[in-house]
C-alpha cells in the first residue's frame, strides 16, 4: 500500500514539474510575440516616413521652396514657428484627429540656399525619421 503512496507523489511531482515548465516557456512566448508586434508596427511606420518624407524632400526642391506647393499637397497643413503635416496609415495627407503619424517642417534660405528639415514623429511625439535637404535656387 506505501508503494502505491509514493508512485502517486512522485507522478504528482512531475506533473507539477512540466505544468511549471509549460507555464514559463508560455511567458517566454508571449514576450517574443509581444516584442514582434512592436518592432513590426515601428518597421511599418519608419517605411511609412520614409517614403512621405523623401516625397516631401523631392517635392519641396522641384518647387523652389513655393510654400503654395505645400497647401496643394497637405489642405490640413498647420502654419507656426514649423509646419505640421499629419498622415494616415496609408502615408496620405489628413487632419490631426485622423493622424498615424506627423511630420515637421523646417524652412530655410540663405544667399540662395534653400534648406528644408523634415521630422516625421509618431502621435506620441517620439521621432520616426528625419531628413535635411539643401539646394540651390533655380531662380
Amino acid at each position: 500500500m506505501r508503494k502505491n503512496h509514493s508512485r502517486t507523489g512522485l507522478f504528482m511531482t512531475e506533473l507539477i514539474l512540466v505544468l511549471f515548465f509549460f507555464s514559463v516557456a508560455a511567458a517566454v512566448c508571449l514576450q517574443v510575440f509581444g516584442k514582434a508586434a512592436l518592432i513590426s508596427e515601428r518597421s511599418e511606420k519608419l517605411k511609412l516616413a520614409l517614403n512621405s518624407t523623401e516625397n516631401l524632400a523631392q517635392l519641396l526642391k522641384d518647387a523652389d521652396g513655393d510654400m503654395a506647393v505645400l497647401t496643394e499637397y497637405d489642405p490640413w497643413l498647420e502654419n507656426g514657428e514649423t509646419l505640421a503635416l499629419y498622415h494616415n496609415q496609408e502615408g496620405e495627407p489628413c487632419s490631426r484627429e485622423e493622424a498615424y503619424y506627423s511630420m515637421e517642417v523646417e524652412l530655410g534660405n540663405a544667399e540662395g540656399l534653400h534648406t528644408a528639415n523634415l521630422v516625421s514623429r509618431d502621435m506620441s511625439g517620439e521621432e520616426i525619421y528625419s531628413l535635411t535637404v539643401k539646394w540651390v535656387s533655380m531662380a
